[in-house]
C-alpha cells in the first residue's frame, strides 16, 4: 500500500501593527485663555517595525510636537506624544487627529473634543457719569469682559447694585433715582463672582425745579402790624 503524506505549511505574516491609547481624547470644560495637555500612546503590537509618518489636526485648536517624526516603533515599542489643546473660541469643539504611517491600514483616526466656557475677569458700568436733578431718573449698564477684553453677554440682574453717597435708590435693573441733592457713585458686584465689582465716576444730583408751591396755614384775616407765619411745600 502507498501512503500519501500530507504537508502543511505555516506561514507567518509580517506585519507592524499600530495601536493608540486612548482612542478618543476629551479636554472636558475649558476657560478660555486655557492651555492644557494630554497624553497620546502610540504603540506597535506587530512583529516587525512600523513608522509613524505624520499626525496632523484637522482644528488648530488642537496641536501635536511633531518634532520626532518620522517616527520608527519596533515591535512591542511604545512613544508617549503630548496633544496641546489652546482654545480661540468658546462653545463645544471637535474635531480628528489622523496618524499616517506603514501599517496596512493607514491612517488611524482619533476623535478629540473639548467644550470652552468663557470666563468673566471685568465688568464696567455705563454711563460712567451723570448729572441729575432730583426726581429724575437714570438707568445704568453693566457689560461683562473675558480677559482679552472681549464682550460677554450679561443681564442687569446678575449683579447687586448700590448707591455710595445717599443720593438715591437703585433697583435691581440698575434703574437710579435721584432723591437728594449731592454727590455720589454707583456699584455693580457680580452675583456668580462677587469680587468683581465696578464702580462709576462722580453721579451729582442738583435741585430739581419746583412745580408748584403750597401755602398753608393762611389765616382769614390779619391784623395791622401783627405778622403770621407761613408754610411752604414746594
Amino acid at each position: 500500500n502507498s501512503k500519501i503524506a500530507q504537508v502543511t505549511t505555516m506561514t507567518t505574516i509580517q506585519a507592524g501593527v499600530i495601536d493608540v491609547a486612548p482612542t478618543t481624547i476629551d479636554f472636558g470644560e475649558v476657560h478660555t485663555r486655557s492651555v492644557l495637555e494630554k497624553t497620546l500612546t502610540i504603540g506597535n503590537s506587530g512583529n516587525i517595525a512600523l513608522e509613524v509618518t505624520s499626525i496632523t489636526s484637522s482644528r488648530s485648536e488642537f496641536s501635536v510636537d511633531t518634532t520626532p517624526l518620522p517616527l520608527v516603533l519596533s515591535p512591542g515599542q511604545n512613544h508617549l506624544l503630548p496633544i496641546r489643546f489652546q482654545p480661540i473660541t468658546n462653545g463645544a469643539i471637535s474635531g480628528t487627529l489622523t496618524i499616517a504611517s506603514s501599517v496596512l491600514n493607514s491612517p488611524t483616526t482619533i476623535a478629540i473634543s473639548a467644550r470652552v466656557s468663557l470666563v468673566i475677569v471685568s465688568i464696567a458700568i455705563a454711563p460712567s457719569t451723570a448729572t441729575l436733578k432730583a426726581g429724575e431718573r437714570q438707568p445704568f449698564i453693566m457689560s461683562a469682559f473675558d480677559a482679552d477684553n472681549h464682550v460677554i453677554e450679561v443681564r442687569n440682574t446678575d449683579a447687586l447694585w448700590a448707591v455710595d453717597g445717599n443720593i438715591g435708590t437703585i433697583d435691581e435693573t440698575g434703574l437710579f433715582r435721584a432723591e437728594t441733592v449731592g454727590s455720589g457713585t454707583i456699584r455693580a458686584q457680580l452675583i456668580t463672582a462677587p469680587k468683581i465689582t465696578a464702580q462709576t465716576n462722580t453721579i451729582t444730583v442738583q435741585a430739581g425745579a419746583l412745580a408748584k408751591l403750597i401755602l398753608s396755614s393762611i389765616p382769614t384775616a390779619l391784623k395791622v402790624g401783627n405778622t403770621h407765619q407761613l408754610t411752604i411745600n414746594g
